[in-house]
């Protein structure tokens, strides 16, 4: 496992006993854990909140700090392992600054909220880049990956690390897709399909309050805006209703809720799919946003699907990725059936 090497305030450290690294689209930071059986009894350890590079190959996987470390020995053992995290963890652990927005572009936001972290947040869409917000708070005492969450539901995108020390923002449908086919009987070792319909509603409202109200108004009142969008695929009643994070208009309020539409049908379709390797046939690294061409007769698939999730795995019996895969437009607004 040579080619696996870990970056440490200018050290190269490689050989490791085994290797997990997880990243995906769905949650903000990517993590590793390394154990490195008592390689390094003797030559001191790893310290702590430097900054640290995982690299497989050249190809980085993530950029962060090292954040725990564990050391054991036995009458026959001794042992060495650690777990890091991205450099977007610390904004899952630490609270922002309180502050208010007033139509302000949500890239300035996040970069505001992201300088204190030493992270920026990048984009290559244009209707991101010109996306603003009436009005935006960071609450008191509120985490920076709460304060992320409700600005991904507002905007209707998705917000994760890239592996560079960035927070990615997309949205719609990646437009890379791998060189290798996931083909049942060629190169799955194991898959397994997940179908929750519980996941998914009928018909979905947002609804935006006004700030201000006095006492004695009704809380339907309050509510002045509202969007909706519905699924064809449900057909018995299930009503979902969404409060704004924020104030909306009539038209951010109608895509809040496909949003919302769309993140509960992604949930309620999964496949996951073991493969050899950490990259296909062409040497390309499987990562999320990503999609590829899958083919699985007993599952009665055979189209392209969107990666949403790696882990990668890596010890004794060699390397191997598991993949988390949804439809390839679940997070695509255009394919949302409104109700006007």
């Amino acid at each position: 496992m040579n080619d696996i090497r870990l970056t440490v305030d200018g050290s190269i450290w490689r050989g490791w006993q085994s290797v997990t690294v997880q990243t995906g689209i769905e949650f903000l930071a990517g993590a590793f854990a390394l154990d490195a059986g008592n390689k390094w009894a003797e030559d001191g350890p790893i310290g702590f909140d430097q900054p640290c590079a995982l690299h497989l190959g050249e190809t980085p996987l993530i950029t962060g700090y090292v954040g725990k470390k564990t050391a054991t020995f036995g009458n026959q053992t001794r042992d060495r392992s650690l777990m890091g995290w991205d450099r977007a963890s610390d904004l899952s652990d630490c609270a922002v600054e309180s502050a208010s927005y007033r139509n302000q572009s949500l890239m300035g936001v996040l970069n505001t909220l992201c300088e204190p972290f030493g992270l920026t947040a990048v984009t290559d869409q244009d209707d991101i880049k010109q996306e603003r917000l009436r009005r935006f708070d960071f609450l008191p005492g509120e985490t920076g990956s709460e304060a992320i969450d409700r600005l991904s539901r507002q905007c209707a995108v998705l917000i994760f690390s890239n592996g560079l020390g960035q927070l990615q923002v997309v949205r719609g449908q990646p437009q890379n897709t791998h060189g290798t086919a996931l083909e049942e009987g060629i190169n799955i070792e194991s898959a397994q399909l997940i179908e929750d319909r519980r996941l998914r509603f009928s018909h979905y409202s947002t609804l935006s309050q006004l700030a201000g109200f006095a006492d004695e108004v009704t809380p339907l009142d309050r509510c002045t805006v509202s969007g909706d969008a519905t699924d064809s695929g449900i057909t018995r009643h299930r009503a979902c209703v969404v409060l704004s994070e924020s104030s909306l208009d009539r038209q951010q309020a109608v895509r809040r809720s496909q949003w919302q539409r769309a993140v509960c049908d992604s949930r309620s379709w999964r496949l996951s799919v073991r493969v050899k390797g950490w990259a296909g046939r062409n040497g390309e690294l499987w990562k999320p946003w990503l999609k590829v061409p899958v083919k699985s007769p007993w599952l009665a698939i055979d189209e392209t699907l969107l990666v949403a999730g790696c882990t990668y795995q890596a010890g004794k019996k060699g390397f191997f990725t598991t993949l988390e895969l949804c439809k390839a437009d679940a997070f695509d607004l255009n394919k949302a059936e409104v109700s006007q």
